[in-house]
């Protein structure tokens, strides 16, 4: 179990056996926002920078980078130009959501592929928004997404735009504790 929070650069592993975790893993940038295990890896979002990391346990390397036309084409300095949203993964794939206050026409879903590949897969069909919530069975199934701009399937044949919008809400409720 790998274990991170935002406000700090540090990765904490533990076994799940020892009475405590491992020596922390140190990642270049503070706030550690979304992990998604990947293979034999596991891909970090991390910073506001648009770096993506990826880890197997001992040490933590930059993977990929969101290119700074992409989070930041404007002629000002953004202090936070990367939001991260959601992350899963994907049949050969990480997917992620990102907005950039900077350049809001870039926000959606992307893509990252093993070999390093990134793209933009999707908008939400209310418009530009942080995809905070994913769900994806296979590529064939399509892609269920969440946003402060309501539900979205995502198929490779897109519906037309027509009454699609919803919300849907729901409470948190605990279901274990720290071993359980």
């Amino acid at each position: 179990i790998l274990v991170g929070g935002n406000n700090f650069n540090k990765i904490y592993p533990w076994d799940r056996f020892a009475s405590s975790f491992r020596q922390p893993l140190q990642v270049p940038e503070k706030g550690i926002y979304e992990l998604q295990n990947f293979g034999n890896q596991v891909i970090i979002l991390a910073g506001v920078k648009g770096n993506i990391y990826s880890t197997q346990g001992t040490y933590v390397k930059i993977f990929q980078k969101i290119p700074t036309y992409i989070s930041n084409n404007t002629n000002n300095l953004v202090t936070n130009p990367v939001q991260w949203g959601g992350i899963a993964a994907r049949a050969g794939s990480v997917i992620f959501g990102a907005a950039f206050p900077a350049t809001p026409t870039a926000d959606g879903l992307y893509v990252l592929f093993e070999d390093g590949r990134l793209l933009q897969e999707n908008t939400p069909y209310s418009g530009a928004k942080n995809v905070t919530a994913i769900y994806s069975e296979n590529e064939l199934a399509g892609t269920i997404i969440g946003s402060n701009g309501g539900i979205d399937y995502l198929s490779s044949s897109k519906p037309s735009l027509g009454s699609y919008s919803s919300v849907y809400q729901s409470g948190l409720y605990r279901i274990g504790n720290k071993t359980q």
